[in-house]
């Protein structure tokens, strides 16, 4: 069982494209939150991503949110620290196995993979580019979380 799970917001929870949350997303993180802390670490990007998040109704599930100007292992170890758990405790969800899952891994976090949509036939080519899972559907979320 994990403490914590920190998750990836852009193309992981939110569709960009199509400026909707991914299907069962609110549904998904309500049941996660029944399990552990979750943590929401999310690029700056366009807009005031703060309040995207209250607007998306997604805010409230979260017990800490990061936001940064560029992810780096560092960005994942401190949502890991602010979330009061050990990295190794921790699985970071995300959609690309090169930025992701390879700064995630690196910051000692398990991985769990999103492949969906724009980089899921970016494939990993290297150990640290791995994930210990992999999903294609959020909702998948919970069961891992449960193992």
């Amino acid at each position: 069982m994990f403490e914590a799970l920190i998750i990836d917001f852009n193309r992981t929870l939110y569709d960009p494209d199509c400026k909707a949350l991914e299907e069962g997303a609110a549904e998904t993180l309500k049941s996660l939150r029944e399990r552990c802390r979750l943590g929401l670490l999310s690029k700056s990007g366009e807009g005031n991503r703060a309040e995207m998040f209250e607007e998306l109704g997604i805010r409230r599930y979260f017990d800490v949110v990061v936001i940064v100007g560029e992810k780096g292992a560092d960005s994942f170890r401190e949502c890991a620290a602010r979330l009061c758990a050990k990295p190794e405790n921790v699985l970071a969800v995300g959609d690309q196995v090169k930025k992701d899952i390879r700064l995630a891994k690196s910051a000692g976090c398990k991985t769990a993979w999103f492949k969906k949509g724009k980089f899921a036939g970016v494939e990993p080519e290297s150990a640290d580019e791995t994930p210990d899972y992999t999903t294609t559907d959020l909702k998948s979320l919970v069961s891992i979380v449960g193992k």
